[in-house]
């Protein structure tokens, strides 16, 4: 999730702006669709209809209205499959007008590019940047031919009706999105799978030790939370970034160890304390050995 979203203020006064008040639904969908705890920073994102219905209290029908008119002005586009939607511009007002090409920011930006699913609006986002981001790599989009919701067929309701359809809506909208974070909280790797990642790194010989670490399951909670929101994200492309996220908690848990035995070495040292080194040591006691016995008187 984004700790924030830049807004323009000629988002009110530009030419798009000004298209959209011609529907009061596609302002609240617009300035919900730059500043959405779903997206990311370049405007291209995972966003199910249902998300911006329950989210923005519109409802579904006011959510289709005010999408449908923000894509008709070309504030956006939105595919249906895929429920991917670009915001055309986000990418320049939430980055930068361009990058210098040393700027790390263009690897993060070719990097979330190639991160995300198949859509109809990655050739188009890759053209329209390439030379401002210094972008490497396009990726041609998937069901190019996508189509634009129409807006539903007006029915008469009674009041009766109406009340009985939200109700109905609101129970299948709080459902999915359940269901959906559900999933991203209760996600748990395959260990087998991620022991495949982990023998890909230096401590290959160690996994089996990664993956009974004390904290395994609170490192895990801790992953879950922080990708909550990145439900477009693969199972396999879970499981790498888990393994990525695990290897640097072992990585400073063996770091801080180190530097535990470093310091009591020192101090040892320090002090002159020679038993030091063997303090944790157990003794060892030869049990065949029989105590010798003295003559004499001792005072």
């Amino acid at each position: 999730m984004r700790d924030y979203g830049k807004v323009s203020p000629h988002f009110w006064t530009g030419t798009t702006g000004k298209q959209l008040r011609d529907c009061p639904e596609s302002i609240i969908v617009a300035m919900y669709l730059i500043t959405s705890p779903h997206a990311n920073m370049l405007g291209l994102y995972y966003m199910p209809l249902l998300y911006i219905a329950h989210e923005t209290g519109l409802g579904l029908e006011g959510a289709e209205k005010g999408l449908q008119w923000a894509c008709k002005v070309g504030f956006c586009s939105y595919d249906n499959v895929s429920e991917m939607i670009w915001i055309h511009e986000m990418a320049r007002f939430q980055v930068a007008e361009s990058l210098k090409e040393s700027d790390n920011r263009c690897k993060g930006i070719q990097k979330d590019y190639d991160s995300l699913p198949s859509n109809p609006f990655l050739e188009n986002f890759y053209n329209k940047y390439v030379e401002a981001f210094y972008m490497t790599h396009r990726r041609e989009g998937k069901n190019n031919h996508y189509v634009e919701k129409e807006a539903p067929n007006k029915v008469l309701l009674s009041q009766e009706q109406k009340q009985e359809q939200e109700q109905e809506q609101e129970k299948t909208l709080s459902q999915v999105i359940l269901t959906n974070v559900m999933k991203s909280e209760d996600w748990r790797p395959d260990l087998n799978h991620l022991a495949t990642y982990l023998k890909k790194t230096k401590y290959s010989q160690q996994v089996q030790e990664i993956l009974s670490m004390d904290d395994f399951e609170f490192h895990l909670s801790n992953f879950n939370a922080h990708h909550e929101t990145s439900r477009y994200l693969t199972d396999s492309q879970r499981h790498s970034k888990f393994a990525q996220w695990i290897f640097e908690k072992f990585e400073r848990l063996k770091a801080s160890k180190t530097k535990s035995t470093k310091s009591i070495y020192l101090n040892s040292r320090i002090h002159g304390n020679v038993n030091q080194a063997f303090e944790y040591q157990q003794p060892e006691y030869d049990e065949s050995i029989k105590p010798l016995e003295l003559g004499g008187k001792f005072v």
